[in-house]
């Protein structure tokens, strides 16, 4: 398995011997003698191949679209056809190194909720142990974990089959956007990816609709796309960006201020990407207090279980005591 982070050092280590003036079919065999990764190793020696038989950079990655985005293709083609190829890998290593850090943050954020959730199962059932054995403490133990397992099984088959259908995935980016704290973060992510991918492309010399385009499919947010892609009339018409985009009804006045003053200044590829830095940042800041406030909740909700099971005991003692009497 190839994994965002194997996949954007492949890039960042590509891009330094590109940039130290290895040609593209050295650098390659030396990727493919240092890479441990068996079935990225695999395809470092397919491109390699299909470069030696005459094929470009892009044409060669492009046999394995399941690896290599259309997004990074194209940005790899320009830098290919610019001769800006290092700087090109450089900008889709640092991407895919983003992602990476934010998906594991919020991974790592959710380990304590997940063993809280698991203390939930055995400390109740701790007293069947020693009062009924072991037997009975197991059976009550597994039914609970086969009821969470297949619980999280689901949630996976569910994202599993919306990512492999657009209407589904539509369906649930909509509704997980209304949720709180949960929908701001998908917004600024993805608005943080778009500026990103609008930068590279755009520095590496894509046309501005173009360019436009490819970072709206790219930006992971299907309800932020479409409203983007609404606006490209207005750029092939000739139109700036900060008119078109005060159209997109995602993005707030500090963005639209911000671009205002990068094509004033001329240094729009520099503004888009303080722009990604800084709903990176807030985005950021959302993960740490998702990360503080959830495992909170979960310990609350863990409290008030144990505590609802102590109170149905003794309210279950006190009646037998009563009706001894």
């Amino acid at each position: 398995m190839i994994t965002q982070k194997g996949l954007a050092n492949f890039y960042h280590e590509f891009g330094t011997l590109v940039n130290a003036g290895v040609n593209v079919l050295q650098a390659l065999r030396s990727l493919e003698n240092s890479t441990v990764n068996f079935q990225l190793k695999g395809i470092i020696r397919g491109v390699r191949t299909e470069i030696e038989k005459g094929a470009t950079l892009t044409q060669a990655m492009g046999i394995y679209p399941h690896v290599f985005s259309s997004l990074q293709l194209r940005i790899i083609e320009i830098g290919e056809k610019s001769g800006k190829l290092d700087k090109s890998l450089f900008r889709i290593g640092d991407n895919l190194d983003r992602n990476y850090k934010n998906q594991t943050k919020l991974m790592l954020g959710f380990i304590y909720p997940v063993l809280l959730i698991h203390a939930v199962i055995f400390i109740p059932a701790i007293p069947t142990l020693f009062l009924e054995g072991f037997a009975p403490f197991l059976k009550t133990v597994l039914g609970r974990l086969t009821l969470l397992y297949g619980f999280f099984l689901l949630i996976l088959l569910i994202v599993k089959i919306s990512n492999r259908n657009f209407g589904l995935r539509k369906f649930f980016q909509y509704i997980f956007g209304c949720v709180p704290v949960i929908g701001p973060l998908i917004k600024k992510l993805a608005i943080a990816r778009f500026m990103w991918n609008l930068s590279a492309l755009h520095s590496a010399g894509e046309n501005m609709v173009r360019a436009v385009q490819i970072s709206a499919d790219g930006c992971g947010s299907i309800p932020i796309a479409n409203s983007i892609l609404k606006i490209l009339p207005d750029i092939e018409r000739g139109g700036n960006l900060t008119s078109a985009f005060t159209k997109v009804r995602y993005f707030p006045s500090l963005v639209i201020e911000m671009l205002s003053a990068g094509e004033e200044s001329g240094k729009i590829d520099d503004m888009l990407d303080k722009i990604g830095k800084y709903y990176e940042e807030e985005s950021d800041a959302t993960i740490k207090r998702i990360v503080v406030v959830a495992p909170f909740l979960v310990y609350l909700a863990v409290v008030l279980y144990i505590a609802s099971i102590i109170i149905r005991f003794w309210t279950g003692y006190f009646n037998q005591i009563n009706c001894l009497f």
